[in-house]
């Protein structure tokens, strides 16, 4: 809370595996550098490489690119990838096509091996990747 600074916020809800489980909530900060040129994955379901926990099989990675920086994920079999653009503009591309995004536009991806964002632009970019069933 501040009366100063304004706030940027992404609210993301994703259903549970399954009904009955009970509520919760976790919040960690995790470094600039940790997201910086590189995927980090920041909620997993087993928490594995100290990951956020979620009760869905769902590993979200975030990711901070200079402009002409790029990642790439590899989309195992029966998986499904959505990206959201936090800030910036990137453009991503797979052996089906290339999709242009800037700030608050996402991206349904089925069907393709991997996945590549660019931060595009005079600026940078944050991105978070979704990895679901």
């Amino acid at each position: 809370h501040s009366q100063r600074e304004g706030v940027h916020f992404l609210q993301i809800w994703l259903l549970p595996e399954r009904r009955g489980i009970a509520p919760s909530y976790e919040q960690r900060h995790f470094a600039a550098e940790q997201k910086r040129g590189r995927l980090r994955l920041v909620v997993s379901r087993d928490g594995r490489r100290d990951s956020l926990t979620i009760n869905q099989d769902a590993d979200i990675y975030a990711a901070m690119l200079s402009a002409g920086d790029a990642v790439v994920h590899e989309v195992a079999e029966s998986r499904h990838i959505w990206i959201q653009i936090a800030r910036g503009e990137a453009t991503v591309r797979t052996d089906a096509g290339e999709h242009a995004l800037r700030t608050g536009d996402g991206v349904a991806i089925s069907a393709v091996d991997r996945v590549e964002s660019r931060a595009t632009g005079n600026g940078s970019a944050e991105i978070l990747l979704f990895d679901l069933p």
